[in-house]
């Protein structure tokens, strides 16, 4: 679960958008996180959830909210970009880190990149910092955003630190596992990739938006598709995955629950791209 602004994105102008009469109701980060915290505990959901350093200061008691549900909290950079340079990628990790350890008083397990980001660079250097990450998309590239096709679709060791890669299609390698893809192509497609991937790899990694958790009307110059669906729907989806899971006989686990499983907390270190 990433929380985030419902503005971080490259999809449309985010200035132009926040500061739009449409806009002017939308609910507040900390409404957001909480409208997902009770859908979790109506339905017995642990999560994971990647807190940008720029919200945690500005929300400085979101971990605590988070955690006295019974969740974990790692971090999901300090800005929402992209990072083009190493050096501004490594100067935002800085930040990130300060910012958290300032207000949590800990470090955190874990990351996530914005947009998923992500290069062999950059998780070389992660991986001095944290037990795991989770910013690879093993998909087919889509030009502009993210993809890695030659990348594991498994967890795979990288030095100390566990890469828990999000789920994709088998075979094709489609992006799959976000909630834009359920919210837009339905609950059989998100379906499909899920137990695909506990059937092959007993493994599934899905990334959803706690801004997507209540709802959006439209906003001038924002694409339909990227609220479409939000707000309750998203909490059918949560029963949905919960159904699945049962049904399947999985486990549902924050992101350092599986990494400190048994059958992960060792091994050999890969190239994970």
């Amino acid at each position: 679960m990433d929380a985030e602004y419902w503005y971080n994105s490259r999809l449309f102008n985010p200035e132009r958008a926040r500061s739009s009469a449409e806009a002017a109701g939308f609910t507040t980060p900390e409404e957001d996180v909480g409208a997902v915290l009770d859908a979790f505990s109506k339905h017995g959901v642990k999560a994971t959830f990647f807190v940008l350093g720029s919200l945690l200061e500005e929300y400085p008691h979101l971990t605590r909210s988070i955690e006295s549900r019974g969740h974990e909290v790692g971090i999901h950079a300090y800005n929402h970009l992209e990072f083009p340079t190493h050096e501004a990628f490594t100067q935002d990790l800085q930040r990130g880190l300060e910012v958290f350890r300032r207000t949590t008083g800990k470090t955190p397990a874990g990351y996530r990149h914005p947009y998923f980001m992500v290069n062999q660079q950059k998780l070389a250097t992660l991986s001095k910092h944290f037990a795991y990450d989770t910013s690879v998309v093993p998909s087919l590239h889509i030009p502009g955003h993210y993809g890695h096709p030659s990348a594991k679709t498994t967890p795979t060791r990288l030095g100390g630190m566990l890469e828990l890669p999000l789920s994709v299609t088998p075979y094709i390698r489609l992006p799959a596992a976000t909630g834009w893809y359920y919210r837009n192509l339905g609950r059989r497609y998100i379906e499909w990739i899920i137990n695909s991937s506990l059937r092959r790899h007993a493994y599934a990694q899905i990334c959803l938006h706690t801004w997507e958790f209540t709802p959006k009307n439209r906003v001038r110059g924002v694409p339909k598709h990227v609220f479409r669906n939000c707000g309750k729907p998203m909490e059918k989806l949560v029963e949905e995955l919960c159904d699945l899971a049962d049904r399947a006989g999985a486990a549902l686990l924050t992101c350092s629950e599986y990494a400190r499983s048994p059958e992960n907390a060792a091994g050999k270190a890969e190239n994970v791209l």
